[in-house]
């Protein structure tokens, strides 16, 4: 027989919110449901914890009311790097530099990075990501003139580096401040400082990339640091993109060999500065520049691993390129 107590519950059950439809509408799974309640950020109507259909129940005001609590407080750091058409990774670096502010706050039960929509709005105008995806013309290769490159002349015993290039046409810069076109680089018996040869291509997965801020003058040591990129890269393994404030570089994987790293421990400082996605060590004799790829072996069902293989292919992909897509679909459906 119901008692007076369950038979008003009975007759208001329509007025309440069980266990599953409260999950639902906060997005959560029935066992985070019940955490909540532990942690008194949530009360069942009833302090006894008496059921129908073995759920809960809750007031609708209630879960509105935790439902605001938990409205996410920002762009969590799988959606910033969707929104930059980046990794995850790369959104780090860019909150180790500080040029990203983010903020760490109690989420769902777990820590998480934020970061503030307006904020987000004025890095991605002061550092357009389109301008990294269209690379310019940085070397010449008829008149095998490089961008940034150091020429010299003899006869005055005149510095001179290459500031701007596009189309085969660009602005020369002397020690003195004297600019110049690149026909009147050639015409005034200017030499490269330094031969760049050709490479082959580094076929190793992955680049690391950085961006520094562009030099006013010529002497500058990331000037130094490109140089020693078209020496030891060649132009295959490097792409840069320019505009008036900042130079974007991408490179292959590299052990660059130097007979002592103290010698360039500015330039190697710089990289690690920089550093915008990948790593940058030291040895005594080299410098060693990876990308942040590391290789995951999975083993799949065979009928799963011939449908992403149909599907990457569908889509112009690499079976890889699809593999991780779907990796981070799933880390932000998690997050």
């Amino acid at each position: 027989m119901f008692t007076e107590e369950s038979q008003k519950i009975s007759n208001n059950q329509n007025c309440y919110i069980p266990t599953q439809k409260a999950a639902d509408m906060l997005n959560v799974s029935v066992p985070t449901i019940y955490n909540y309640i532990r942690e008194k950020k949530l009360k069942p109507v009833y302090e006894d914890k008496w059921r129908i259909d073995r759920s809960l129940l809750f007031r609708e005001e209630d879960i509105m009311k935790l439902q605001k609590e938990l409205k996410k407080p920002g762009l969590t750091r799988s959606e910033v790097a969707k929104k930059l058409d980046v990794s995850p990774s790369t959104v780090t670096n860019y909150f180790k530099k500080g040029t990203l502010p983010f903020f760490i706050q109690q989420y769902k039960g777990r820590n998480l990075y934020f970061v503030k929509e307006e904020d987000l709005s004025e890095f991605i105008e002061q550092n357009d990501s389109n301008k990294k995806r269209h690379m310019k013309q940085f070397f010449n290769k008829e008149l095998s003139v490089y961008l940034y490159q150091r020429y010299f002349n003899k006869d005055t015993n005149e510095m001179a580096r290459v500031m701007e290039l596009r189309n085969g046409q660009g602005k020369v810069m002397t020690e003195n401040g004297e600019v110049f076109t690149i026909n009147d680089l050639l015409k005034k018996e200017f030499k490269p400082f330094e031969n760049i040869e050709d490479k082959e291509y580094i076929t190793r997965k992955g680049v690391a990339t950085f961006t520094f801020q562009r030099p006013k003058f010529i002497n500058s040591p990331i000037f130094n640091l490109i140089e020693l990129f078209y020496q030891h890269l060649g132009p295959k393994n490097i792409r840069m993109a320019y505009d008036d404030n900042q130079i974007y570089l991408e490179i292959k994987p590299i052990v660059i060999e130097v007979e002592n790293t103290e010698l360039f421990e500015t330039e190697i400082n710089l990289l690690q500065q920089n550093l915008v996605e990948g790593q940058v060590s030291s040895r005594h004799n080299a410098i060693l520049i990876e990308s942040d790829l590391e290789p995951m072996i999975i083993h799949l069902p065979r009928n799963f691993k011939n449908k992403i293989v149909s599907e990457a292919i569908r889509r112009g992909l690499t079976i890889e390129e699809y593999a991780v897509k779907l990796l981070k679909q799933g880390m932000e459906t998690e997050e």
